[in-house]
């Protein structure tokens, strides 16, 4: 575990920041949020999305398709992703910090709180995704604090996926690591070739309202961002967060 946590990376490895909340709601969310939320936060453009096109029978029958966006909102540099069941928050490119993601979602879900048509919370997540590019990096110990094996033999690691879920508390951190990947940021047009890392940290709500969530929003919304970072840079080792140039204020 690292002692003291940068504040920022100097080759920031970050390819995209997602919050998303499932919820339950007596009506898909997708054939009414788009048009609140374009118009209540001020947004500039709507898209459809492939998945929309799927019969919403065929969505609601398959568990991968129940969550999945199906429509995107442009806000101010942040995309708002709206599903049936389902609003995510991507962050803009650069990333401008928790302390600038974090009111976006704040504010994104003070416009959904007082919707009768919400009944209850499933879940929350926060994901960060990274990729680390080569020559500088490769999934060894040298740069992660990741150990593999096989029947004592000698993986290829950039064909390794790792793919994990651990216990912290009341969080569920999912990781996955691939050896050898592409990230792309459709914004920028940039595309990144490395070792691609996914951490998606979840609450489970268990049918908490959204009413009852909010005035601890902060407080575990910030919990959650902790332990998620705690976790990322204790898969680093010494030398793979000195390739990142740290920076410690």
């Amino acid at each position: 575990m690292v002692q003291q946590l940068p504040t920022r990376l100097g080759k920031t490895p970050l390819m995209d920041a997602i919050f998303e909340m499932r919820l339950a709601s007596s009506v898909p969310l997708s054939q009414i949020m788009s048009g609140i939320l374009f118009s209540q936060l001020g947004c500039t453009n709507i898209e459809k999305l492939p998945h929309a096109d799927l019969p919403e029978f065929i969505r609601n029958s398959e568990p991968n398709l129940k969550y999945i966006a199906l429509s995107r909102i442009d806000w101010d540099g942040y995309a708002i992703h709206v599903g049936d069941n389902s609003i995510g928050l991507t962050c803009g490119h650069p990333y401008r910090g928790w302390r600038e993601f974090f009111p976006r979602i704040k504010l994104l879900l003070e416009k959904l709180q007082d919707l009768p048509f919400i009944t209850s919370i499933e879940r929350y997540s926060l994901k960060y995704i990274d990729v680390f590019p080569f020559p500088e990096f490769s999934l060894t110990s040298e740069n992660f604090n990741i150990n593999i094996g096989v029947a004592s033999k000698q993986l290829n690691f950039n064909s390794t996926h790792l793919r994990t879920d651990l216990n912290d508390e009341d969080a569920i951190h999912i990781i996955q690591v691939f050896g050898e990947a592409t990230g792309t940021n459709e914004k920028l047009g940039e595309t990144k070739h490395g070792v691609l890392m996914d951490i998606d940290s979840i609450i489970d709500c268990e049918g908490l309202s959204l009413q009852l969530l909010m005035p601890e929003l902060e407080e575990k919304l910030n919990t959650l961002h902790t332990k998620h970072k705690n976790l990322f840079f204790s898969l680093l080792t010494p030398i793979g967060l000195e390739k990142l140039e740290p920076h410690y204020e």
